[in-house]
């Protein structure tokens, strides 16, 4: 039996609300397409739902959370050892039309510079932009008219874009072999930003393609604050900053004390106005700032080289 070209990787964690959608609309796609689930320690009835209505899909349970970076890097290295010419990288909570794939892979296929292909992202009901994916288009200017796009009157355009969040990514298999997979630096949050990064420095492109899509059911509501997950996405904003390798090491450098300067004043202010119950966070901001710089250097050196692979 022929090997499909494209294998799609699908990284779960508490899916059961979309998994379903998700699968389906990757089975019924106008091309063949290879599915790899890796589940990052699920606790709800996400496997339960796959094993008993999809039960011929490769599925990789892995020992504890990985992480979206790491589980797509398994998922990626599976693939490619089973023979993929192209990776597509689907969120769980999104699902793509019968011929998105098939448009996507024609497209890569006219047009190798692109190294990252991404359709258009719509909100769950399909009506509008989703809520993230009109922030990149709009800071960018990309001429994408809502009308146009609902009444499906657009052509084949590619709009070039620095980067495009990773819901939805078709990648050749050559642009793992320039560049790498995804940072072990990043765990949840800005490992796809980095590897945005990554893609342009060695002079490829990212790419959105305009008669494309997907459906991506997310809102957008405001999260209560949670000290842990504020700090972790800090420490996501801070690599994706400093292990830009587009950026040189003097610049990375005075970003890097500059915002130790700004977290030392800040510790001072609490100190000085007695807000006490802020002073955790600050350290552990300082903290992790005097042991995130060597990493950095390490990572950018890594991600500098052009590393094919045959």
């Amino acid at each position: 039996m022929q090997i499909p070209e494209v294998f799609a990787i699908v990284v779960t964690y508490n899916g059961a609300n979309w998994i379903k959608k998700c699968l389906h609309s990757l089975l019924t796609s106008s091309i063949p397409v290879n599915v790899i689930i890796i589940d990052n320690c699920s606790t709800d009835n996400t496997l339960d739902i796959i094993e008993k209505s999809f039960n011929d899909i490769f599925v990789f349970k892995a020992p504890y959370n990985l992480g979206f970076g790491a589980a797509n890097n398994k998922g990626i290295e599976i693939a490619l050892n089973k023979g993929a010419q192209y990776l597509f990288l689907l969120n769980q909570d999104a699902w793509v039309e019968e011929h998105t794939i098939e448009k996507l892979l024609d497209f890569s296929k006219r047009n190798i510079r692109y190294g990252i292909l991404s359709p258009v992202h719509l909100n769950s009901s399909g009506t509008e932009f989703d809520f993230k994916f009109n922030r990149y288009i709009q800071s960018n200017n990309i001429p994408l008219q809502k009308k146009d796009l609902l009444l499906r009157n657009n052509n084949t355009i590619v709009f070039e874009i620095p980067f495009v969040n990773a819901a939805a990514w078709l990648i050749p298999k050559i642009t793992f072999s320039l560049i790498g997979e995804f940072d072990s630096l990043f765990f949840h949050y800005g490992e796809d930003v980095n590897f945005c990064q990554r893609v342009r420095y060695h002079g490829l492109k990212i790419g959105i393609l305009s008669n494309s899509y997907i459906v991506h059911d997310r809102k957008d509501k405001a999260m209560q604050f949670n000290i842990n997950i504020f700090f972790n996405r800090y420490k996501s904003s801070v690599f994706s900053l400093l292990a830009d390798i587009n950026k040189s090491w003097f610049e990375v450098k005075r970003i890097y004390y500059r915002e130790v300067f700004i977290n030392i004043l800040k510790i001072v202010g609490c100190i000085i106005i007695f807000k006490f119950l802020s002073l955790k966070l600050y350290f552990k901001k300082i903290f992790f700032l005097f042991s995130c710089l060597g990493k950095v250097k390490k990572s950018r050196e890594k991600n500098i080289r052009v590393r094919y692979s045959n």
